[in-house]
């Protein structure tokens, strides 16, 4: 009986492990039978312990190697005895590279770039495998599976390669170098870099401009940015690109800047821009000055604009005054009048040129009011005719007459007479008049500010009638002598004195004097008589004195002729003779007739003899009168004057003519 026994089996190649390239054809894998009684009738095929084929061949065939098929290979085979399996044989399959997707790469500046380069092989990838080349940058060469970049920059962006080099050595089969490539993008993120977009800094811009924009220009950056930031003074004020004013206010003058940020980071801050509004002036208002008159008057004319305001920009002005004209921005008066009270007018013009735009003029006012404060003026008022105040006249009244004052609150009054203080009131009243009354009249107010100075100086002339007085009633003087006499007159208006003598009316002396001596150095008889002095002022009546002068004089006549021819036409005529002597006391009279020899005789009873009244108290007239004259009664007739002073002699020749009847009158 024939020996049975179970297979013997091995795997055929038996290199273990046993390596073969992917995509190698017809590869094949023997299950050796060494022994077996009877004979195989089967065969099994297993992969890792999993039954993968069944056939009554020897042979495994894999038509194309994959890299799926690498595994531990074991065979079994069976004969009517029963199975033996084979020790399992390692199939490593080796094949080439495979990389692997790098995906874009987004460092953000700063910070550390660490790609790895793999790839699907067998053999794996070992960092001597690895080369990494960057795009456009023939320089750059670094070894390993990772690309290390430690504070990776904004140049450190780019298309980075990672090239790869492996050899298999396969058992069944010549060597192959095996190589692969994968490239990443390494973008590097960096926060923006931001500018602001203006003409210039300082930048210039007017008040009430609309819509000015600012504008955060991005000028570099990665990624773009998601969010901006506006600030003034340091202050956020927005978070648009542009940063836009709609009307523009003098307020709105500042440093402005800006940043933006994106997924890298906040930028730093823009460069600062200077915006300076330009504002129109604004003017200050002025409070009401209330100076003292005579005190220095200093308005300073304040006034806001961006521009610097220098005194020339300033010019004052006098409102309805078109004479004053004051440049600087103070109002300066030295000694202030109230005729410096007014509305003075301030105004400011400037020119300014923006970053765009042509020139524009700025101009500005301001009022300020000028009260000046004075003391009072004064004047009087009356309520009479001033040229025309007559004594005893009643109820005079004299208004002291504010004309002018600021304030014009009084606080008080003062009347002086001949700067005597006579009454504090505002009307001073005089209730009946007498002439010591008359005199200088002043009046003063007083107000906050002071005392006014005395008014104007009424003279109040108190009129009255006329009083005279004469010294000597009679006077007697002797003739060649001096004689006068004086008076005494009053009066307002003062008073004309005429003396007259009262007898022929004629005036031997005018004044207008109050003591007045009228006389004669040389008195004359016919200087005697009644004198009249009459003083009128055409105040009330004329007043009359009256003196006598006697002047003692012996009898004369007037031209001191002492003899006279009468011329009688002849017998039967009538003789008239009228002699008139001066004398005081007054002559007698005594008529004589000179007879042939000389002797004196007196006058006939027929001759009518008289003595005719004379008004003037020194004269003395004589008449001798004889009618139907006979042949002896022509010759010489003799008048004879006497008194206590003496005697005077007049002679009248009566002469026969052969003419017609004359008549003479001797007046001496």
């Amino acid at each position: 009986m024939p020996i049975t026994d179970l297979p013997t089996v091995s795997i055929y190649p038996a290199n273990n492990p046993y390596t073969v390239v992917e995509n190698t054809t017809n590869f094949q894998l023997n299950c050796t039978v060494t022994s077996a009684n009877p004979i195989v009738t089967s065969f099994n095929w297993y992969k890792d312990g999993s039954s993968i084929a069944t056939s009554a061949t020897y042979m495994y065939t894999i038509s194309t190697v994959k890299r799926s098929d690498t595994g531990n290979y074991s065979c079994k085979a069976t004969n009517s005895v029963g199975s033996t399996s084979s020790l399992a044989v390692q199939l490593t399959v080796l094949y080439g590279i495979e990389m692997s997707y790098m995906m874009k790469n987004q460092p953000i500046e700063g910070n550390i770039v660490n790609i790895t380069c793999n790839g699907q092989s067998y053999p794996v990838i070992r960092d001597n495998d690895v080369t990494w080349t960057k795009q456009n940058n023939n320089t750059f060469i670094m070894k390993g599976q990772r690309l290390v970049v430690r504070n990776v920059n904004i140049i450190d962006s780019g298309i980075y390669t990672c090239s790869v080099v492996i050899k298999i050595n396969p058992n069944f089969g010549q060597p192959v170098a095996i190589s692969g490539q994968s490239t990443v993008e390494v973008d590097v993120l960096y926060v923006p870099t931001v500018t602001i977009s203006v003409a210039s800094s300082p930048y210039k811009v007017i008040e009430n401009a609309t819509n000015f924009n600012l504008l955060c220009t991005v000028t570099d950056g990665n990624p773009i940015v998601s969010s901006y930031n506006w600030y003034k003074d340091g202050s956020r004020i927005s978070t648009t690109a542009t940063y836009t004013i709609s009307n523009v206010h003098r307020s709105d003058t500042g440093n402005y800047t800006c940043d933006a940020t994106n997924r890298a980071g906040r930028s730093n801050l823009s460069s600062a821009v200077e915006v300076y509004v330009i504002y129109g002036i604004q003017m200050n208002p002025i409070k009401k000055t209330q100076p003292k008159e005579g005190q220095p008057l200093n308005i300073t004319c304040r006034a806001e604009s961006y521009l610097v305001l220098t005194n020339s920009d300033f010019t004052w002005t006098r409102k309805n005054t078109n004479g004053f004209l004051q440049e600087g921005r103070n109002l300066v008066i030295d000694n202030v009048n109230r005729t410096n009270s007014g509305t003075y007018i301030c105004s400011v013009m400037i020119q300014f040129k923006p970053t765009f735009g042509p020139l524009v003029n700025f101009t500005g006012t301001t009022t300020a009011e000028v009260d000046v404060l004075y003391k009072p003026t004064v004047r009087v008022l009356l309520d009479f005719n001033e040229s025309y105040v007559t004594e005893n006249a009643t109820n005079l009244r004299m208004i002291c007459n504010v004309t002018d004052a600021n304030p014009v609150l009084y606080e008080s009054y003062s009347w002086k007479r001949d700067s005597s203080l006579i009454t504090s009131e505002a009307t001073y009243i005089i209730p009946k008049v007498n002439r010591s009354h008359t005199g200088s009249y002043t009046c003063d107010a007083t107000n906050a500010i002071g005392t006014s100075d005395p008014s104007p100086v009424f003279q109040l002339n108190v009129l009255y009638g006329v009083s005279l007085k004469l010294y000597d009633r009679e006077i007697h003087v002797n003739e060649s002598e001096r004689w006068n006499f004086s008076y005494i007159s009053d009066g307002n208006p003062q008073p004309n004195i005429a003396c007259v003598y009262i007898f022929n009316s004629s005036v031997v002396g005018e004044a207008k004097t109050d003591v007045t001596t009228i006389g004669i150095e040389h008195a004359n008889c016919i200087d005697t008589g009644l004198y009249m002095c009459t003083g009128n002022n055409t105040i009330g009546s004329p007043v009359s004195k009256s003196a006598h002068i006697r002047v003692a004089c012996k009898p004369r006549t007037y031209n001191n002729g002492d003899k006279q021819d009468i011329f009688i036409n002849g017998i039967g005529e009538s003789l008239t003779i009228l002699t008139t002597f001066i004398s005081f006391p007054l002559s007698n009279i005594k008529w004589f007739r000179q007879l042939q020899g000389g002797n004196l005789a007196d006058i006939d009873s027929d001759f009518k003899k008289s003595t005719i009244p004379s008004h003037l108290p020194y004269e003395t007239v004589s008449l001798l009168q004889k009618d139907h004259l006979k042949q002896e009664e022509f010759g010489i007739y003799l008048v004879n004057a006497s008194n206590i002073h003496g005697s005077f002699l007049m002679e009248y020749n009566v002469i026969q003519t052969n003419y017609g009847v004359l008549r003479f009158t001797a007046q001496g």
